[in-house]
């Protein structure tokens, strides 16, 4: 069976983002397992997150219904260059459990932290984070993401960020790359130089 996977930053015990996490989960279950019946992701996890203090990811791995539950410490790994990694076959339009296609085109990065994946020459996503451009005053995150996540979608929705059709030619272009994901915040940080990107 095909299972997919919704991952939640757990921050001072509150589950942040979840009416997104919430959404998506839902509509996953209905495209690919006709479920009917919504499932409250709050129900589920508010009493367990309510008792961390630290942070922490909560992993959820479903399919038409819960399969698993998880909580785990979490400290964001540093990243500092990344490799552009060609490949017009990869799918990921949906958060699935497995990850197969990213793990092995990840093996490729070389002496870099992680890939960045080109698809149709188009700017994509890394293994693990969606990525936003910044050319010094305004911030654009590519159209063709694999995977257009829920970070992302937040701030695209607050106006932060804004989408944008952004090739492998263009990168060069911008002063900074911005790496998030549910667990990342853009003002976290994360950025790379991009005479990083290589």
């Amino acid at each position: 069976m095909c299972l997919l996977l919704e991952t939640i930053k757990i921050q001072h015990g509150v589950a942040c983002n979840l009416a997104l996490h919430q959404q998506r989960m839902n509509k996953s279950r209905s495209l690919l397992f006709s479920a009917e019946n919504e499932i409250s992701i709050s129900d589920l996890i508010s009493n367990q997150a309510s008792s961390l203090n630290a942070l922490h990811k909560c992993r959820i791995i479903y399919g038409k219904e819960v399969v698993k539950i998880e909580f785990l410490p979490y400290t964001p790994k540093p990243i500092h260059s990344l490799k552009l990694i060609e490949n017009n076959q990869i799918d990921y339009s949906m958060k699935f459990e497995n990850r197969n296609q990213i793990n092995k085109l990840f093996l490729q990065r070389q002496q870099c932290d992680d890939i960045l994946i080109i698809k149709n020459a188009f700017v994509s996503d890394t293994s693990y984070c969606n990525i936003i451009f910044s050319d010094g005053i305004n911030y654009y995150t590519p159209f063709t993401a694999l995977l257009k996540g829920c970070k992302r979608q937040s701030l695209i929705n607050k106006g932060l960020i804004q989408e944008a059709e952004i090739r492998k030619t263009d990168i060069r272009l911008f002063k900074k790359a911005i790496l998030i994901n549910s667990m990342i915040e853009l003002e976290d940080n994360f950025e790379i130089p991009i005479r990083n990107i290589i």
